[in-house]
């Protein structure tokens, strides 16, 4: 029996609690409140670049949902971006090809990137905060590569995982002869 449905949902609900206690960055003088760092997305990330396109968009929905909903954001704010990554991502990845870590922490770099540049985008046209530039590159220096980081491990254990799960078999080639 697959166990893709709830191999998915621990994955998230690991991610969402992980999310919500671990404390903020610290953030300099000038600014009132610390940065989170967002672990919901690199679940998403590896649903986007490793399974089937309708797991990518469910994991990218649900991720992008609880992450909303953690971080009191509007509606859609993280939900509609993740789901445009997960369209893109279906649409041009090559799920057969293994990834080296170095690639896949770029590629959740650029997601995070994308959704945090999106959220920030959002919250400023909703006056929830202003759209400084220096402020949201101070943040977003502060937050993107340590989430990535999470993203490249998030990746790596969640492989192992479906694969002890047997929701996914070894890439032909890469057993012992």
């Amino acid at each position: 029996m697959k166990l893709d449905l709830p191999v998915m949902i621990a994955a998230l609900l690991v991610a969402a609690a992980l999310q919500d206690t671990l404390p903020g960055i610290p953030c300099p003088a000038s600014q009132a409140t610390a940065a989170k760092v967002q672990l919901l997305p690199a679940v998403a990330l590896y649903y986007i670049l490793d399974r089937p396109w309708q797991m990518a968009l469910c994991a990218a929905l649900w991720a992008g949902l609880l992450t909303d909903a953690l971080g009191f954001l509007p509606a859609g704010t993280t939900t509609l971006p993740l789901l445009i990554a997960a369209i893109l991502g279906v649409a041009f990845r090559d799920a057969t090809k293994r990834r080296p870590i170095l690639r896949i922490f770029f590629e959740g770099t650029v997601l995070l990137a994308f959704i945090f540049a999106s959220q920030r985008l959002r919250m400023a046209l909703a006056s929830i905060m202003p759209l400084s530039a220096s402020a949201i590159a101070a943040e977003a220096i502060r937050t993107i590569p340590p989430a990535a980081i999470f993203a490249t491990v998030a990746f790596q254990i969640l492989s192992r995982i479906d694969l002890l799960a047997e929701n996914v078999s070894r890439v032909k080639g890469c057993e012992a002869a």
